[in-house]
């Protein structure tokens, strides 16, 4: 894995599509060009009235143990806290069970994880990357009702994580052909502040179990987004729910 702590801006999003394709795609090649935790030696940015997004970042982390990811898009710097099993991993902005990384090679089960960011919109039509057209606006609701008109929407409720309220979606992966869709994979949805064509986060395979958290923080949204296969392992489900009950915001 390379990793790059100086790139920002679109080259740290362009790093963060390629973690997606590794963390939900089921690639084994860790390639990450972004940022991580600060150093003494790295350059300061130049000021700026109009800043731009950054894309979620962290250290990458072996559990068990405490792993922290520092949240960018519409937050200057909001670390997100979590008690890592062991086998887990965090890879740039992801927090991945690290033994399923070779599922695309024959080893370990469909990769799985958490991802921390804002969404700035999802697709009507994954399979062709069809964004819904307008994007959803910046609220919690407005993003619950996006996900809403999707196939595959199977319900939202109302939640609290670390004191923060906002909406818990759940959203199966439809059935789909991988040679019938674009560049044979489907997407999810894209990261706020992360430009680009290409979507942000895709899918693994089809019919993935997806929980979504859709928070109000701080007058932003926070988007806690995990996904698994429906044939998840009792103990790794345990291992999901144990992470996000875990979960420290700010």
């Amino acid at each position: 894995m390379t990793i790059n702590p100086s790139a920002t801006g679109a080259s740290a999003g362009r790093a963060q599509r390629a973690v997606g394709r590794v963390v939900l795609g089921g690639l084994t090649t860790l390639v990450l060009t972004g940022c991580s935790a600060g150093s003494a030696d790295e350059p300061t940015p130049a000021a700026s009235d109009t800043p731009s997004p950054t894309p979620s970042v962290a250290t990458a982390t072996v559990g068990p143990g405490q792993g922290t990811v520092t949240v960018g898009g519409n937050f200057p710097q909001l670390p997100v806290r979590f008690t890592m099993p062991a086998g887990w991993e965090m890879v740039g902005g992801w927090l991945a069970k690290s033994d399923n990384f070779g599922w695309s090679q024959g080893s370990g089960g469909p990769p799985f994880g958490f991802i921390f960011m804002d969404v700035a919109n999802v697709y009507a039509d994954g399979c062709r990357w069809r964004p819904v057209d307008p994007p959803p606006g910046p609220t919690v609701d407005n993003l619950v009702s996006a996900y809403a008109d999707l196939p595959g929407f199977t319900g939202a409720k109302e939640t609290t994580v670390d004191g923060f309220s906002g909406q818990l979606v759940e959203y199966e992966v439809p059935e789909y052909d991988r040679d019938d869709c674009r560049e044979g994979v489907f997407a999810l949805f894209d990261e706020d502040g992360v430009g680009g064509e290409e979507p942000s986060v895709l899918a693994q395979h089809p019919k993935q179990q997806n929980l979504i958290w859709i928070l109000e923080v701080s007058g932003s949204r926070l988007v806690i987004h995990t996904s698994y296969p429906p044939t998840i392992s009792t103990e790794d489900r345990a291992e999901i729910d144990g992470i996000a009950s875990s979960i420290q915001i700010g």
